[in-house]
């Protein structure tokens, strides 16, 4: 079970780092098209 949650843990800061970086792409397109 202590996998498990460590699993879960991994995975949840992997998803946040993905919309991170769709984020910091999302802005730097818009500051491109101003």
């Amino acid at each position: 079970m202590v996998a498990d949650h460590q699993n879960v843990e991994e995975y949840n800061r992997n998803e946040v780092k993905r919309w991170q970086d769709i984020l910091d792409l999302y802005a730097e397109f818009a500051e491109e098209k101003d």
